[in-house]
């Protein structure tokens, strides 16, 4: 398990004497004391202190998130009518409604929560009540480390790892999850770090920081069949040099939520914040539900970053035609199968950005045969509509979303259609904010309205 203080003190370590100064003479209380509280939460001799600053979620105290499940079940409607007519049935496939991402509605509440709460305490000088509402959040944010990043968003349960290995004939106590949970390492590759801050408002640091969160998940998730493996072998060297990774990334992650914290407390934002603030791209991790098959290539894996891929599964630059004829290739982005629905949904915060903007299309050559509908949503109003095939392989996509909400990018397979052909690329999908000169001409023209 990860060692809470250790990696709190590499956090404040790694923030400039400015940033620190801001906790007070609390640093060593929250490293100490503070940051371990939820795992003592059920303690009766630790929950008077503990309980005045612990969020209650749906019964839920704020600490272990639940899991965000994949969804891919369909359903088959028919939708001739009548039951009971003799007319022949019209059926029709379905996705299953979709379920609240409840590891995102969990982390959203509880991020809004404790920044706020820190904000406000450090700003009114309530140093003490700043840094325990401090040490909780640090905590769960930390908690993508070890066994918790089995955990959380698109994840399963803790002790998965020993459901998945033979128990070991000659070591029948051997216990994956109880050798990692064990193994101490107090060491990070995290030294050079330099925090960056993750929002210039709260609702753009909930949004950003969650993304962090999710991505450290994942991360760290995909160590751990190798973790397990080398506890079973004894390679503790192996274990060690994963551990070292997994605490660095955390401890940039807690590094520059402080940070975060620090510029928000202060109002301080230096430019080189800002222009990074500017835009996020978006990718399908942090979308809060997304597809997870596809048909034709991409079969299991039906999102892949920055690639195409071929029949054989190999992977191809992401290339599209545009309407001029001239091929474009992109860097980033992803490129994906197609199925009869397919839709990923995003949560955007308020009045932090103003447009969306993406390239999508056919890819070039793979896709060129390929036929689907594109559909563009914001809080169910239709935003965009395209029919894609050979003689309109693509289109490029500026939709408002000022007013925050859910962003859904659906695709629909054109009946008929081969999977193999509906090879598709969604590129540069980016998040735009106004930039200043641009906020100071829209405000011009709302006073001269």
């Amino acid at each position: 398990m990860a060692d809470h203080s250790f990696i709190t003190q590499r956090s404040f370590d790694r923030l400039s004497p400015t940033d620190r100064a801001l906790w007070g003479q609390q640093q060593q209380a929250i490293c100490n004391d503070y940051c371990r509280w939820p795992d003592l939460y059920y303690s009766t001799d630790h929950y008077p202190d503990i309980a005045p600053y612990m969020l209650i979620i749906n019964d839920r105290p704020f600490h272990y998130a639940p899991v965000s499940t994949p969804q891919y079940d369909w359903l088959m409607h028919d939708t001739s009518g009548d039951p009971n007519s003799n007319a022949p049935m019209n059926v029709e496939l379905r996705p299953a409604p979709e379920t609240p991402n409840e590891n995102w509605l969990f982390m959203r509440q509880g991020l809004q929560h404790y920044l706020t709460q820190i904000i406000a305490a450090l700003q009114t000088q309530r140093f003490e009540d700043a840094s325990k509402y401090t040490g909780i959040l640090l905590h769960v944010l930390q908690d993508t480390h070890a066994m918790h990043a089995l955990e959380g968003a698109w994840g399963a349960d803790f002790m998965i790892l020993d459901r998945l290995m033979t128990e070991p004939v000659t070591r029948p106590g051997f216990s994956a999850t109880a050798k990692l949970a064990r193994f101490e390492c107090l060491d990070d590759d995290a030294q050079d770090h330099q925090p960056v801050c993750e929002g210039m408002t709260v609702d753009e640091a909930v949004f950003r920081l969650y993304a962090r969160y999710v991505h450290a998940l994942d991360q760290h998730r995909r160590l751990h069949l190798r973790l397990a493996l080398a506890a079973a072998d004894n390679d503790d060297r192996s274990i060690h040099a994963m551990l070292r990774t997994i605490h660095g990334s955390i401890i940039r992650l807690s590094a520059d939520a402080l940070h975060t914290i620090a510029c928000l407390t202060t109002h301080t934002f230096n430019d080189h914040a800002i222009n990074r603030l500017n835009t996020y791209a978006l990718d399908p991790l942090t979308a809060i539900s997304r597809p997870w098959f596809a048909l034709g290539p991409y079969s299991f894996t039906p999102l892949v970053a920055n690639w195409c891929l071929d029949p054989q599964r190999q992977p191809h630059p992401m290339r599209i035609r545009d309407a001029h004829g001239t091929v474009l290739q992109f860097e980033n982005g992803w490129g994906s199968g197609a199925h009869h629905i397919m839709a990923m949904t995003y949560d955007l915060p308020a009045r932090v950005y103003d447009r969306f903007t993406m390239q999508f299309g056919l890819h070039e050559p793979l896709g060129r045969d390929g036929v689907v509908d594109l559909r563009i949503s914001l809080n169910g109003q239709m935003m965009h509509e395209s029919h894609i095939d050979k003689r309109n392989p693509s289109c490029a996509l500026s939709i408002p979303i000022v007013t925050g909400g859910l962003l859904r990018l659906e695709i629909r397979a054109v009946p008929g259609s081969s999977p193999q052909t509906n090879n598709l690329v969604w590129a540069e999908p980016t998040l735009h904010k106004l930039l200043p000169e641009q906020q100071q001409q829209q405000q011009q023209q709302q006073q001269q309205q």
